[in-house]
C-alpha cells in the first residue's frame, strides 16, 4: 500500500507534464452566492446548477461543505467527503450476542459511525479512494472484552478503504482495483460489505482484475477479510483465504450474472474463538438473476452450490432465494412481492459428510429478518411484502417471515454465523417462529435520510423445546447524514 502511495505522489507530481486533452471542463456547481453556514462568499462560484443538489430540483444557495469538492491538482480532480450516521436500537429479549439470554434480556444504545473521504480521480482514468471510520456505542450493555477480538460496535478511528482503481471499457479491456476495500455485486446477497452493522460486516485487503468483453464484463477475485479490532490498528485478517470470479452477461433481456466463489482456511490459534473452522477448502459456483416484465411485475433469483471439504469431511451443500413482486400504477405505488430464502443443513451431522450451507459473503440485513438472528445457513424463510409511498421521498413497508430449519437435527444459525441451539436428536422439529418488521425511510434531503421501524418476534416450537422461548421486540431510529 506504501508503495502504491508513493506511486501515486509521482504521477502527481508529474502532472506538470501532462499531454493538453481536448475535454471541455464539467460546468460550474455554484454562482456567487453567500453561505448560508458561514456567511462567507462561497468559494465556488455559482448557484447550484445540478438538480440533484437540491429537494425535488430546487437550486440551493451555497453550503459550507461545497468548497471541498472538485479541487484542481494538475491532472488530478479531489473531492472530500463523508458520512455522519446515528441510530438508537432497543433489543427487548434479545441481543447481538444471543436470543432470549436471561442474565442479559435487553439492551438499549445509541450507535455512532463517522466516515471521512478522500476521492482522487484523475481525467476519469485513475481512482485513489480512501475512507476513515469512527464507530462507537454509547449505553450498550457490553464491552469489546464481552467479544472474542472482533466487535460488531467498537471501531474507533481506522482505515475502512484505501484502493487504486482503473475501470475498464472498449478501447480499454482490462482494469484492476487494489487496495482495501468492500466487495458487493447485485443484491450483496453473495458478495456484501453489510454495511447496516456499525462496523461495517466485510472489508477486504485484496486486489480485483477487471476484464470487459463484449461478451460480459468479469471480476477475478482474491481477497483477505480484514479483522476489525476495537483497540488497535486493523492490520490482521480473518484466517482464510477468498477468490472467485463474477461474470455479469451483456445484452440479455434479464440481468444475469455467473459466479464463483472459494474460501480457504490457514493455521491461526484464533480461529475457534471467531467461530471459523480449522481446516475449511469449499468452492461454490452459482448465478443471480433479475428482470421486469411490463413495468408493474418483478422476478428474480439467486442460487449456489457448495463442495470441497471442511474439517475433513466433504461438502454438498447449497443455498438460494427466489422472488417475485407487483406494482401497481396508482398513487402511492403500492406493491406486494413474495420470497422463499433456502439454506441446506446436515440431515446426519454424524455421517461424515457436511451438508450445511454456509452463507458465503453476502450480508443478512434485511434479508432474512431485520432483528438479525437468523443466518444463511439451515434455514427455510418464507417472506411476504407489502410497501407503499405516499410520496417521493417516503416510503412505508411491512415484511412478515416465517422462518423454519432445514433440517431439524441441525443448528439453528444466529445472525453471526454461529450456533445458537441445536437438538442432535431432532425431537425438537423445525418450526423456529414469525417475524414482523415495519419500516419507515424518508429521505428529507439528498443529503439526510431518516429511517424508523418496529420489529416482533414469535418464537416457534424449536425455541420452546430448546431453552427460554419470550417473545422479543426491537425499535430502532436512525439518521443518516452525508456531504
Amino acid at each position: 500500500m506504501f508503495g502504491c502511495l508513493v506511486a501515486l505522489q509521482s504521477l502527481i507530481l508529474g502532472c506538470g507534464c501532462c499531454q493538453p486533452v481536448a475535454v471541455l471542463p464539467p460546468p460550474p456547481l455554484l454562482a456567487s452566492e453567500v453561505s448560508v453556514a458561514s456567511g462567507l462568499p462561497c468559494p465556488l462560484e455559482e448557484t447550484c446548477q445540478n438538480p440533484s443538489s437540491g429537494i425535488d430540483g430546487e437550486l440551493m444557495n451555497c453550503r459550507w461543505y461545497d468548497w471541498l469538492k472538485d479541487h484542481q491538482i494538475g491532472c488530478w480532480s479531489l473531492d472530500i467527503g463523508g458520512s455522519l450516521r446515528h441510530r438508537f436500537e432497543h433489543q427487548d429479549n434479545f441481543q447481538v450476542r444471543r436470543y432470549g439470554d436471561p442474565d442479559a434480556p435487553h439492551d438499549a444504545f445509541l450507535l455512532q459511525r463517522f466516515r471521512l473521504e478522500a476521492d482522487l480521480r484523475h481525467e476519469n482514468d485513475w481512482r485513489f479512494f480512501v475512507q476513515m471510520q469512527d464507530a462507537r456505542p454509547f449505553g450498550t450493555i457490553f464491552s469489546p472484552e464481552d467479544f472474542a477480538l472482533a466487535t460488531p460496535y467498537w471501531n474507533p478511528f481506522d482505515l475502512r478503504q484505501a484502493y487504486l482503481e482503473r475501470q475498464p471499457d472498449e478501447d480499454r479491456p482490462l482494469g484492476l482495483h487494489v487496495g482495501r476495500q468492500v466487495i458487493f455485486y447485485r443484491d450483496t446477497r453473495v458478495w456484501g460489505p453489510g454495511e447496516w452493522g456499525n462496523v461495517g460486516r466485510y472489508s477486504w485487503d485484496g486486489a480485483r482484475l477487471l476484464l470487459e468483453t463484449p461478451a460480459a464484463r468479469v471480476d477475478l477475485i482474491y481477497a483477505q477479510r480484514v479483522l476489525t479490532l476495537p483497540d488497535r490498528f486493523d492490520v490482521d485478517h480473518y484466517p482464510f483465504h477468498a477468490y472467485g470470479v463474477y461474470a455479469r452477461l451483456k445484452d440479455l433481456p434479464v440481468e444475469f450474472d455467473l459466479f464463483y466463489i472459494g474460501k480457504s482456511t490457514y493455521g491461526n490459534d484464533a480461529i475457534r474463538a471467531l467461530g471459523q473452522h480449522e481446516v475449511e477448502d469449499i468452492h461454490s459456483p452459482g448465478f443471480f438473476f433479475d428482470g421486469r416484465w411490463r413495468e408493474s411485475w418483478d422476478y428474480g433469483a439467486t442460487f449456489a452450490y457448495t463442495m470441497g471439504t471442511r474439517e475433513g469431511a466433504p461438502v454438498s451443500a447449497y443455498g438460494g432465494n427466489a422472488r417475485l413482486g407487483h406494482t401497481w400504477d396508482a398513487a402511492w405505488k403500492p406493491r406486494l412481492g413474495v420470497q422463499y430464502s433456502f439454506a441446506s443443513g446436515d440431515p446426519d451431522p454424524g455421517s461424515g459428510q457436511d451438508r450445511t450451507f454456509d452463507g458465503l459473503f453476502g450480508a443478512i440485513d434485511s434479508m432474512y429478518g431485520w432483528m438479525n438472528i437468523f443466518a444463511w445457513k439451515n434455514l427455510r424463510d418464507y417472506q411476504a411484502t407489502a410497501s407503499v409511498k405516499p410520496s417521493d421521498k417516503a416510503e412505508i413497508i411491512l415484511d412478515w417471515h416465517y422462518f423454519e430449519l432445514d433440517q431439524a437435527r441441525d443448528a439453528w444459525y444466529y445472525g453471526n454465523g454461529r450456533p445458537q441451539r441445536w437438538d442432535p436428536t431432532g425431537n425438537s422439529g423445525r418450526r423456529l417462529g414469525h417475524e414482523i418488521d415495519l419500516t419507515l425511510h424518508y429521505r428529507y434531503s439528498d443529503r439526510l435520510q431518516l429511517r424508523a421501524g418496529y420489529s416482533h418476534f414469535f418464537p416457534g416450537a424449536f425455541i420452546r423445546h430448546t431453552g427460554t422461548s419470550p417473545q422479543a421486540d426491537w425499535v430502532h431510529l436512525q439518521t443518516m447524514w452525508q456531504f
